[in-house]
């Protein structure tokens, strides 16, 4: 288990402060458990070593109170499981199973239960590792590359109707962004093209029938356009 970031000194967190990577630890080896605290809102989970399920505890749902927790497989997890547990303390919880490449979950907490905001299971995924276009019908984008910044271009947000979602596995560097344009629809409002600087940016997003797009969960994009 890992966790990296730093808090920024201007106010607001970077959000790898926020960081937690589950599913091996620094030397390869496998965790057979892991329990977050209120800090660790962004989940990257990665398939276990061992040949064993393994299962990811919440915070106490009282403690993160108006928190957004978001865990995203990022690689395909296997023959093994990985299993979103609460510590039997909110209503109604029944636990998640993750189970496949780039499943998504997004939880919020009241302080007595976890809504499950959105789930995206088994999406189509495409992964960009140069600037290119995104494909119609993908659900999840990701953004991978360590020296040259990505420019992706959406055609039309009505081909992604539904919970759309990216993911930036890597930070460009040298002052570069990765940058995803909509030529038709908008991210939110007016906005057509969001700007990310940072390794774990990540952005969830609903386009409606017209391709108009209204931001659920936005970790370190910035809008504009």
């Amino acid at each position: 288990m890992s966790f990296e970031g730093r808090d920024s000194f201007r106010g607001v967190p970077d959000p790898k402060f926020f960081l937690a990577t589950y599913g091996v630890d620094a030397n390869g080896d496998a965790i057979a458990a892991h329990a977050l605290t209120v800090r660790n809102r962004i989940v990257h989970v990665y398939e276990s070593n061992d040949t064993a399920a393994y299962a990811i505890t919440l915070p106490l749902v009282g403690e993160s109170t108006g928190l957004v927790f978001s865990f995203t497989s990022v690689e395909d997890l296997g023959t093994y499981n990985v299993t979103i547990q609460d510590q039997d303390e909110s209503f109604d919880w029944s636990d998640i199973i993750l189970t496949g490449d780039n499943e998504t979950v997004v939880l919020y907490s009241d302080g007595r239960r976890w809504h499950t905001i959105s789930r995206i299971p088994y999406a189509k995924t495409q992964t960009l590792l140069a600037t290119g276009a995104v494909i119609p019908g993908v659900r999840v984008l990701i953004l991978d590359h360590t020296s040259t910044a990505i420019l992706a271009a959406m055609a039309d947000a009505k081909a992604h109707q539904g919970l759309f979602v990216i993911n930036v596995l890597t930070e460009p560097g040298g002052g570069q962004d990765h940058v995803v344009t909509i030529t038709t629809g908008s991210w939110n409002g007016t906005n057509k093209v969001i700007t990310f600087a940072n390794i774990a940016d990540q952005v969830i997003v609903y386009f409606d029938s017209a391709g108009a797009g209204t931001i659920i969960l936005n970790t370190g994009g910035a809008l504009s356009g």
